[in-house]
């Protein structure tokens, strides 16, 4: 978490920790509360302190949040751990689901997620819905697969929701899914470096990709087949693109002598890269290269790719109006061909012919529909999405009337994700239908814990599975239900 995140989630645990009910001495609780809601922290310690000793576990859950967060007295993980257990061993309702969250954020306990399912198991027995939520989005390993839900969509409950896992840290982010439900990005480890991961099918069983030698490593892009392209980090912060073997197998460098400096960010089913390499006078070379690091294409200098499908259609970003009014258009670029066109934006055009505002393509599926973002009225960015052909650029919308929103990536059927602001002005992931319509919140399609939102969906694959960053700092794959009957 980074120190933002770190105080929400200090602020949820106290608050969570002093607001439960009791019938145990109720008044004494009641002020106890209302020292700390003052702020005289120290006066609520010393009641909740005298409570818990006389078996209130009410107290014993509050004073073990105070001590594991540092509220009133020096943090001690010790004591808060003893009082939390305390308050289980005497069949508080809470307590195991308190431990098992805090095992699985490892704010102040180290992550521990075989810990943390414990403590979520402890919790459903004694019947606390929020410890049957958490235990179902925890991580499953490659031996446990047993675990889909089957039961048919539901209003509010679309959508399966799996942890995808870190590789030991506190965060994770997943960059690519395949049509496998394979998916790839980059987690923290315990020592706090960045490592490239890959699941299996289903988004189950997180490991570390075997990269050529770095600290820090990055996978982000993964075809069908399996293959998957990233970069390692170099101590004199220059990159080494690679490529993988079908199933995640045997890296290898990728562009080696073409710049100082060398990534891939996407690859298609042909097994094609894009591959970008710094060169020493500050330019940089963009090339289209196969899997065997042959048959390499050198693109316009002009042209900045983000993404490519496997039909030879490229898209990007050119700087447009140079002169007059220098900015950024969408763009796409024909590899037959290299010729360029450029989308415009949802702005139109101006009285001088030249497109408004501005533009960028992130996404493109086999049909060749583009989404991204553009500039709107009202002074607002939209996600968008075009036909076929890459014309009639249209407002996807998004979850307030007048906020800002962005597409990510498309499908085959059109379906399309990214995130968007909401009536609160908080960002929230989204997928729309077929087409790119009716945008909805993810958060209202999924039973999830309390605390836990998903912020933006990354990709999307023809099955209809997601990737999402959520607000804890991990990644989540959501899996459609199958069809309600109606």
């Amino acid at each position: 978490m980074n120190s933002s995140d770190s105080i929400k989630f200090k602020s949820m645990f106290i608050a969570l920790t002093l607001t439960f009910s009791s019938t145990l001495c109720a008044q004494s609780l009641e002020q106890a509360r209302e020292a700390a809601a003052k702020g005289d922290h120290k006066s609520a310690l010393a009641s909740f302190k005298k409570l818990a000793e006389q078996g209130n576990t009410r107290a014993q859950l509050a004073l073990g949040g105070m001590y594991a967060m540092g509220v009133g007295t020096p943090a001690d993980t010790k004591l808060a751990l003893t009082w939390f257990q305390k308050a289980a061993e005497l069949g508080d309702r809470d307590a195991p689901t308190f431990l098992g969250v805090s095992y699985y954020l490892g704010e102040w306990l180290n992550k521990d997620d075989q810990q943390a399912a414990l403590w979520f198991a402890k919790g459903v027995k004694i019947g606390d819905p929020q410890a049957k939520l958490f235990l179902d989005i925890m991580p499953r390993n490659a031996s446990n697969t047993n675990f889909e839900d089957t039961r048919a969509a539901a209003p509010n409950d679309e959508y399966s929701m799996r942890d995808i896992g870190t590789l030991g840290g506190k965060t994770c982010h997943a960059s690519a899914i395949n049509e496998q439900g394979q998916v790839v990005g980059y987690a923290d480890t315990k020592d706090g470096n960045s490592r490239a991961f890959m699941t299996g099918p289903n988004g189950i069983g997180i490991t570390a990709l075997a990269t050529p030698e770095s600290k820090s490593s990055y996978a982000l892009g993964i075809n069908a087949g399996g293959q998957v392209v990233g970069h390692v980090s170099l101590e004199d912060y220059s990159h080494r693109a690679f490529i993988t073997a079908p199933l995640g197998r045997d890296a290898r460098e990728v562009g080696a002598g073409r710049g100082i400096s060398n990534e891939i960010r996407r690859i298609n089913n042909k097994g094609q890269v894009i591959l970008k390499a710094d060169q020493l006078g500050g330019d940089t070379h963009l090339f289209i290269v196969d899997g065997s690091g042959n048959d390499m294409k050198k693109l316009p200098e002009a042209f900045k790719p983000s993404n490519f499908n496997d039909n030879g259609t490229i898209i990007g970003t050119v700087s447009v109006d140079q002169k007059s009014n220098p900015r950024f258009n969408a763009a796409l670029l024909n590899l037959s061909t290299m010729q360029i066109r450029i989308l415009g934006s949802l702005l139109g055009n101006g009285t001088d012919g030249n497109f408004n505002g501005t533009s960028f393509a992130y996404g493109i599926n086999a049909s060749g529909q583009i989404v991204g973002k553009s500039s709107a009225k009202g002074e607002v960015d939209r996600a968008f999405i075009t036909n076929t052909d890459g014309k009639n650029m249209r407002d996807l919308g998004s979850l307030r009337r007048d906020g800002n929103s962005q597409a990510n990536n498309i499908n085959s059927s059109g379906q399309v994700v990214g995130w968007s602001a909401t009536e609160n002005f908080d960002l929230h992931a989204f997928v729309t239908g077929a087409n790119g319509n009716n945008m909805r919140d993810l958060n209202s399609l999924v039973k999830k814990p309390i605390g836990i939102v998903l912020e933006d969906a990354e990709s999307i694959n023809d099955k209809g599975q997601i990737i999402a960053k959520a607000s804890n700092g991990f990644c989540f794959l959501l899996t459609p239900r199958p069809t309600a009957v109606r």
